[in-house]
């Protein structure tokens, strides 16, 4: 539990808040004070003023979590000149401001000068998982579908029907997935040969078989080894992917960081999005869903069911592979950079 002082330098403003109310829940700890003009005054925020309201990330998978939930208050500047007050649940989950001008300061008064006032104190608590899961194709791993594709079929696909091609290639992957389980080289097979055939696109038996055969040569985004490296030595780091036993370790050893566990949908015989993949999960683990952090560049195979399936707590990296949605109540990150921030490391 850290008390931390936020300051922002901003000569003439002046600023006003009410109680806030997220969509889910009443904002705690919100009081907040501010110096006006004078550095040395310092007394509650005026009923009167312009300050305009904005929610960031306010969502019930923060409000309800188990774990303490705090939040706090910083105070921007538009274009207009207007003052801007924004709330944002839960800094220490790595929800932090990228405000110009904005940083902590650990003192419990300041006197400071005509530009600087302090806005807010607030009590901040960091959620450290059990265990921290996580997706691997296209999360850690480089994932290569789409350029294997293009690669093969750069002679038959128009290059204006490309990216058409490959996003129907992605959607018969998920839908063989939602099916029973089979393995892993049948999905990939079944997903390309579909694709051919709605495109009228000629295509082999080897060809068909060059995604499975190339899954294993995949290697790490560059953000992904220190990142790992350096969790895996506060918490333990355990993965379910979308694989058979017979790939994954190739990819897993090329990560650079040991893991607890490795799951696999040829062990659950079930892949994500399937609950039945989280539950295995989360039945061999032997924790309840509060207890684990769950990161994954893919709302549709990972953060979607996860909210189903009542893991609160999530991490959205987002690579470009989907757009974010944030109704499932995630902090996004850029790269897994930032994933050690999130725990408070």
């Amino acid at each position: 539990m850290a008390l931390i002082s936020y300051f922002i330098r901003n000569r003439h403003a002046r600023f006003s808040i009410s109680q806030c109310t997220c969509r889910e829940g009443k904002i705690k700890q919100a009081t907040l004070r501010a110096g006006g003009l004078d550095p040395h005054r310092h007394g509650e925020f005026a009923p009167k003023g312009c300050a305009r309201l904005a929610l960031l990330h306010c969502s019930a998978s923060y409000a309800d979590c188990a774990i303490e939930n705090t939040y706090f208050c910083f105070v921007t500047r538009s274009k207009r000149s207007k003052s801007q007050v924004s709330i944002c649940c839960n800094h220490s989950r790595g929800l932090n401001p990228q405000v110009k001008g904005l940083a902590p300061c650990h003192s419990q008064d300041h006197s400071g000068d005509a530009n600087t006032f302090l806005i807010g104190r607030f009590s901040m608590s960091t959620f450290k998982p059990k265990f921290i899961t996580f997706d691997c194709y296209g999360t850690l791993t480089r994932f290569q579908m789409a350029e294997t594709a293009k690669k093969l079929y750069a002679d038959r696909v128009a290059e204006a029907d490309m990216p058409f091609f490959l996003r129907q290639f992605a959607a018969y992957r998920l839908d063989e997935v939602l099916d029973q389980w089979k393995p892993y080289e049948q999905v990939c097979k079944n997903a390309i040969r579909r694709t051919c055939e709605r495109w009228g696109v000629k295509t082999t038996d080897e060809e068909m078989g060059t995604f499975y055969k190339a899954v294993p040569t995949w290697g790490p985004h560059p953000d992904v080894p220190a990142a790992l490296a350096k969790v895996a030595k506060e918490i333990p780091l355990v993965i379910f992917s979308n694989a058979d036993d017979s790939q994954i370790m190739h990819n897993v050893e090329q990560l650079g960081a040991p893991f607890h566990k490795v799951f696999t949908a040829q062990q659950a015989q079930a892949y994500k999005p399937r609950l039945r993949a989280f539950e295995y999960m989360l039945d061999n683990l032997n924790c309840n869903p509060e207890e684990v952090l769950h990161v994954s560049s893919s709302l549709r195979y990972d953060l979607m069911p996860a909210s189903d399936m009542g893991i609160k707590n999530k991490v959205f990296v987002a690579r470009g592979h989907e757009p974010s949605t944030p109704y499932y109540g995630y902090t996004e990150i850029s790269d897994l950079s930032g994933l050690p921030g999130v725990v408070g490391l």
